[in-house]
């Protein structure tokens, strides 16, 4: 369909449901993906040595980076071309994603289908350290 949205592989952001509390004995996401889009007011900063592992990957050979296993088992890995990289300071404010599906019981007895509808998520710098800036990389790949 036309006005459909097509999911981008890697732009995503998964929820997960902590608890139910209240009247709500049982929930659980049914489309706990949310495909995103958006436009981010970006910097980019002088070229650096190629280090990722502020991103959380770990170099797995000569020029190969590889991220942290997913919920699906799966690692992304990729191999680098050179030795530098650009970091690229990011700003954003606001991020579109698809619906979520929510199916709970209230009191054990009424079942209810929630649908989010188009969701804004809002960024924030890091939880652990708001000091610290949010950053991507430009880097070669090889190929």
């Amino acid at each position: 369909d036309e006005g459909e949205e097509v999911p981008a592989v890697f732009n995503y952001a998964r929820a997960n449901l902590r608890s139910v509390d209240g009247p709500v004995t049982d929930a659980q996401l049914t489309q706990d993906t949310a495909f995103t889009n958006a436009a981010l007011p970006m910097a980019f900063l002088e070229k650096v040595p190629l280090d990722l592992t502020y991103i959380g990957m770990t170099r797995s050979g000569e020029n190969t980076w590889c991220g942290e296993e997913d919920v699906d088992g799966e690692v992304f890995c990729f191999d680098a071309e050179g030795d530098t990289m650009i970091p690229v300071e990011i700003n954003p404010e606001i991020v579109m994603g698809t619906n979520l599906t929510l199916t709970a019981n209230v009191l054990g007895l009424v079942p209810l289908t929630l649908e989010t509808g188009p969701l804004v998520l809002r960024f924030s710098p890091y939880m652990d350290n708001p000091d610290r800036p949010l950053l991507g990389f430009v880097v070669n790949e090889v190929g």
